[in-house]
């Protein structure tokens, strides 16, 4: 299987990401920030360096799954194209794909953007978190709505709670297909 957590940033996507894989080790996690924040070309060339660590993400997950590993990938994601090539690698490997949107109130995601900024948990988030403000909340949430709502199928999953709840939630409705 290979799974795209999408949701703005702050949702939790990475963490859950790197929680089911810990739990699961037949899961691999590949965080594009990370590989992105790697590159030589990050931060003098954001965008060019955003691209070439999906590409290698791609690669990574192609090999994973080659392997017979099971593929999470977060990402912020309000553009079709990278959540399209994800959906077509897994169907050339023939993997399950699943979309899955992760979901809170404006006010949590106010509150943790907020959190994350006096306290990131990982060094790509301070570099990130210099781009988004805590008031952009509602439009970062609405940025996936148009992206959700065109694709063919996206789950749609309930983050507010604490890690433990929305990591069974998620879980449940991605392994269990």
């Amino acid at each position: 299987m290979l799974a795209l957590l999408n949701g703005p940033p702050g949702v939790g996507k990475s963490t859950l990401a790197d929680a089911l894989a810990r739990r699961h080790p037949d899961l691999r996690a590949l965080d594009v920030d990370v590989v992105k924040h790697d590159l030589d070309s990050w931060p003098s060339d954001p965008r060019g360096a955003g691209l070439r660590a999906r590409e290698l993400i791609l690669d990574q997950a192609r090999v994973e799954l080659g392997a017979g590993r099971g593929v999470i990938i977060g990402q912020y994601l309000a553009r079709p194209e990278f959540p399209a090539a994800l959906a077509e690698l897994a169907e050339r490997e023939s993997a399950r794909f699943t979309h899955v949107l992760l979901e809170l109130p404006v006010a949590d995601l106010e509150r943790r953007l907020r959190d994350r900024r006096r306290s990131p948990t990982r060094p790509e988030q301070a570099t990130n978190d210099a781009r988004v403000e805590p008031a952009q909340a509602e439009q970062l949430i609405a940025s996936l709505e148009a992206l959700t709502r065109a694709a063919d199928h996206v789950l749609r999953i309930d983050a507010s709670g604490d890690l433990a709840s929305t990591l069974s939630r998620l879980e449940r409705a991605v392994l269990a297909r």
